[in-house]
């Protein structure tokens, strides 16, 4: 029997890992310190880019960042 595979965030459709504790946002660069989840990624999302053209990050439907980019 298969294990369910753990659902994973689509703020990581916006975000790449860089060190043990670092990712960094694709669509600014800036650096944030990641702690093992999501919290930081999704609060810096919120406050520097909800208002962008992207799907909100919430839409389990929304394409993700790369797709967006690959089918301009």
């Amino acid at each position: 029997m298969e294990q369910p595979s753990r659902k994973r965030s689509q703020v990581w459709n916006i975000s790449i890992w860089c060190h043990i504790n670092k990712v960094q946002c694709l669509l600014c660069l800036q650096l944030l310190t990641y702690n093992n989840n999501t919290s930081s990624m999704l609060r810096h999302y919120r406050a520097k880019h909800e208002n962008s053209l992207l799907p909100p990050i919430k839409d389990p439907g929304s394409k993700s960042l790369m797709m967006l980019l690959w089918t301009s």
